[in-house]
């Protein structure tokens, strides 16, 4: 399973939007020659979540560091 579509299933269903994952698959997935699944980047991210009508954006800072933030 591709988990950053488990991820933008998951945001969608908790804002009331239904989609499947063959759905994210078929609308945002890209794939190497070898036909194996392209990790997203926050770049990638960022545009999935724009195309399915939210509103999202890095503010500031850098992935790195967003990444060794720990959470309460």
């Amino acid at each position: 399973m591709i988990h950053e579509l488990e991820l933008l299933q998951l945001y969608a269903n908790l804002h009331q939007q239904h989609v499947e994952i063959e759905q994210l698959k078929h609308q945002f997935a890209s794939y190497d020659e070898e036909g194996k699944f392209k990790a997203f980047g926050m770049g990638e991210i960022l545009q999935a979540l724009h195309a399915m009508g939210f509103q999202a954006h890095l503010k500031r800072g850098s992935r790195k560091k967003f990444q060794t933030n720990t959470w309460c």
